[in-house]
């Protein structure tokens, strides 16, 4: 009996947890630059001999393909290109990267993107001087006519910082739902890659999709739950059939 307990215990929990992600998934399907959670289960055994197994969740990745592009005219707005991603600096101190590029001017100056998160450039954090305009050129070089300068004032102040992951399998995604390096190695800047300004690049989110499988998982979870019932039931039963004999 314990074995039916075993298994209906940890496809609930698998179930549940793996509900987590799907329920990210389906709230951040409008969310720029997001970026899918996908959930691997794993069969693990319950002791030494291997005669009990259950299911786990044993990690969380993170869905690289590319999401559709829409121009937006915004001339803060950046779409990243195929292999390439944005660096932002980490609440720690560090870097991770992003396709996520609804850049703004925070009121300190600051480069930051929707989510707040300070955008690295050629020379750390970006930091914006008083401007009347600003151009991100493909290549990602950021100029500004200076405040109370004529157009012909042009200057750049950086360059975004963009590198290029040829193998997305060794990003990992955060809690923070930033992607870093497995290794925690700092990306270098890349020159080939490119950026589309005023466009940005949404969710790569399938909604359909999601809600299929939060249905699925609901099911799953609910049908888990009744063997844990009858594994309960079967258990009473057969202490009544000791009892009698």
């Amino acid at each position: 009996m314990d074995r039916l307990l075993y298994v209906a215990m940890s496809g609930a929990n698998s179930a549940l947890r793996e509900q987590v992600h799907t329920t990210s998934n389906l709230a951040n399907a409008s969310t720029t630059g997001f970026r899918a959670d996908l959930a691997s289960l794993s069969t693990t055994a319950a002791n030494a001999s291997g005669t009990r197994n259950y299911v786990q969740l044993s990690g969380a990745g993170a869905d690289t393909r590319n999401a559709h592009i829409e121009s937006t005219g915004r001339d803060l707005d950046v779409a990243v290109n195929d292999g390439g991603w944005l660096v932002v600096q980490t609440p720690e101190g560090g870097e991770a990267v992003t396709r996520r590029g609804d850049l703004q001017i925070d009121p300190f100056g600051r480069m930051t993107n929707g989510a707040g998160e300070p955008i690295m450039g050629d020379n750390g954090p970006i930091a914006i001087p008083p401007f009347a305009s600003m151009e991100i050129a493909p290549d990602g070089t950021i100029s500004i006519v200076p405040l109370g300068q004529d157009a012909t004032a042009q200057s750049v102040v950086d360059r975004l910082k963009l590198v290029r992951v040829d193998d997305p399998s060794q990003l990992q995604k955060g809690l923070d739902g930033l992607l870093r390096h497995k290794d925690g190695i700092e990306l270098v800047p890349d020159a080939s890659v490119r950026v589309i300004p005023g466009a940005l690049e949404g969710s790569n989110v399938n909604a359909v999709a999601s809600m299929v499988k939060m249905i699925e998982l609901s099911r799953s979870f609910e049908t888990q739950t009744k063997l844990m019932q009858m594994a309960s039931e079967n258990d009473r039963a057969s202490a009544e059939l000791m009892k009698v004999s």
